[in-house]
């Protein structure tokens, strides 16, 4: 895959444009400020050393903000933000698991790259190396998101029913558990060879409304059949099992010999 089908780079260089313009104005910012700070210490202390102060960090001077603006923070910060918004608007967010993408931003609180063309390519350059790792990954997430207390769900497989528990909380859709549907979604779509759906009009946002604006307990689509109880468990009937071949040789791939061979 090519880092352009991953990556908007009209976008990213309006982006870069506008956040290295930025900087710089900070940066003039300071100095100004510093200057500021200098000439209001020479004013206040023409009248001796029984002059007061005039303090630039007074909160009602500058909003609280120091004297020395803190460029690296900013810098730091606003390159966060970026490389957040770029990865949330890429491709991966089609193939990357929820679990992928939580690590992917949690990784920023660590180490924030600068945000420069070079960087952003480099690191998508990599990452279109590595589709078929993070496909996988994603299938092995969203296996272990699987409960092994139900007899339908099968070890190291999907079978005819899947069931997802801790789904509903008191009634209602569990957001925390959003991701199994979507993941599970993904998954399905690209062993079809089709893009997976995106905003409002993903798996679980579609069964969200059937409960809630419809009051239904069932949704039903291309892909599946799903079925929420009062329990908290939602049943899942995949209704392509073509697809849930394609997804069981993955997982076949990633552990040998764990499943039995096809007759």
């Amino acid at each position: 895959m090519q880092v352009t089908s991953l990556i908007e780079t009209s976008n990213l260089d309006l982006a870069v444009s506008a956040r290295n313009a930025a900087i710089d104005k900070l940066e003039q910012a300071d100095i100004l400020l510093r200057e500021a700070s200098e000439l209001l210490s020479a004013a206040s202390s023409a009248f001796g050393s029984k002059g007061r102060s005039i303090n630039l960090n007074n909160r009602e001077h500058v909003g609280g903000y120091p004297v020395r603006l803190q460029i690296d923070r900013i810098k730091n910060d606003v390159d966060r933000t970026l490389w957040i918004n770029t990865l949330q608007n890429s491709a991966l967010t089609t193939i990357m698991s929820q679990k992928e993408y939580n690590n992917a931003i949690n990784s920023l609180d660590k180490t924030v790259p600068e945000f420069t063309p070079e960087n952003v390519r480099s690191s998508y350059i990599d990452l279109a190396g590595r589709i078929d790792e993070l496909e996988a990954s994603g299938i092995r997430d969203l296996f272990f998101e699987l409960s092994w207390s139900y007899a339908s769900n099968q070890p190291v497989k999907f079978g005819k029913r899947i069931i997802f528990d801790r789904m509903l909380d008191s009634g209602y859709f569990c957001h925390e558990r959003a991701h199994c549907l979507d993941d599970f979604e993904k998954a399905l779509c690209r062993a079809d060879g089709k893009s997976p759906p995106a905003g409002k009009h993903t798996l679980y946002h579609m069964a969200y409304n059937a409960m809630h604006k419809q009051g239904s307990m069932e949704y039903s689509d291309e892909y599946v059949r799903l079925k929420w109880f009062k329990n908290g468990n939602l049943h899942c009937w995949p209704k392509r099992m073509e697809l849930i071949d394609k997804i069981n040789k993955m997982i076949a791939e990633q552990y040998p010999n764990a499943l039995p061979a096809a007759r």
